[in-house]
């Protein structure tokens, strides 16, 4: 089985994320984990709330991470432990999936400027 991880947190625009993790997981070779800072409530854009099946302290190793999805919001704060994980899934040159207004997570790292970036507006 191959997790993704799903990035969930307060303010993150919900829909962007629950249509590609729909399809994810339809696949029944992956699995989809949404994890946040904390195990907590985080209320979306849209208002609903959403509880993390997991908080990041808890991921300790990545062998079993296929990739991870990071939503846009309004409020994109990159802690040192997201920045972490981040890193080490790059280095292990694993899926690093952002929408909307998430590629200004890798920016804040300095990942995307030598990188070629693929952008999809849906046509």
């Amino acid at each position: 089985m191959k997790n993704i991880l799903c990035f969930v947190y307060e303010s993150f625009v919900n829909f962007e994320s629950a249509l590609a993790c729909r399809y994810i997981a339809q696949d029944e070779n992956y699995n989809v984990i949404y994890f946040g800072y904390d195990n907590s409530f985080v209320k979306t854009l849209a208002g609903m709330k959403v509880i993390p099946d997991m908080k990041l302290a808890d991921i300790s190793s990545t062998s079993d991470i296929h990739g991870i999805i990071i939503p846009g919001e309004v409020n994109r704060i990159l802690r040192p432990e997201l920045k972490s994980l981040i890193l080490k899934l790059m280095e292990e040159k694993k899926m690093i999936a952002t929408i909307c207004a998430g590629p200004e997570y890798l920016a804040k790292l300095g990942i995307v400027n030598d990188k070629k970036i693929y952008l999809f507006n849906g046509t």
